[in-house]
């Protein structure tokens, strides 16, 4: 349901580009009879659209939950050897991080079927006015997918790297905030300890 009224908002941000573009050849005693449609089709966008992305919200919420208590769930059951051979720092960072992500993507999920839908309109609009700038809009397309598609690759190995790397972080600031008043009395320690945090952070950056 909620994937379908998104799809409904999508659409009908295509068909306000169509009225839009109607209205410039439509005679001046006609206006208010497009005038009237245009309302009428943005009111029933925002409403279609107001539901999915509230809809979505909250299904993400509750499915944040749920993959909380599941994790959280097999944490506690699991045998303590295979908790600490996981790390605290890296079970902290899928609680907090990983399961935060899941939740974003029913945010995106909207937005990313909307702007589909209208591209899809839009250039289905455009074919109808003209094939030869349509043709010319799916190829620049093509080559922008193309290319980002071969710079997203290099990006998501850098991020995995980088998601490697948050369990370091993760680790230095339980470190930090347990031993506190170590780090207070040593201070070739905190030194050190420092040091190593900060390229751990910037290892993330």
């Amino acid at each position: 349901a909620l994937l379908v009224a998104s799809i409904l908002s999508g659409a009908g941000v295509a068909t306000l580009v169509a009225l839009i573009n109607r209205a410039r050849a439509t005679p001046a005693q006609d206006l208010p009879r497009l005038g009237a449609q245009f309302a009428c089709v943005s009111l029933a966008m925002l409403a279609f659209r107001w539901c999915a992305l509230s809809g979505f919200v909250r299904l993400g919420q509750a499915t944040l939950a749920r993959l909380q208590l599941h994790v959280s769930r097999h944490i506690a059951e699991a045998p303590y050897r295979e908790v600490e051979a996981q790390g605290a720092a890296r079970l902290l960072a899928v609680l907090t991080e990983d399961i935060a992500r899941v939740g974003e993507s029913f945010v995106m999920l909207p937005r990313l079927v909307v702007h589909g839908v209208v591209l899809l309109g839009c250039f289905g609009y455009l074919a109808y006015l003209s094939w030869q700038v349509f043709a010319a809009g799916v190829l620049l397309i093509a080559l922008g997918a193309l290319g980002y598609s071969k710079r997203a690759g290099a990006a998501a190995e850098r991020l995995r790297r980088a998601r490697r790397g948050e369990d370091d972080v993760h680790r230095d600031f339980r470190a930090l905030l347990a031993g506190a008043k170590e780090l207070r009395l040593h201070e070739l320690r905190r030194a050190s300890f420092v040091a190593e945090l900060t390229r751990h952070v910037e290892h993330v950056r």
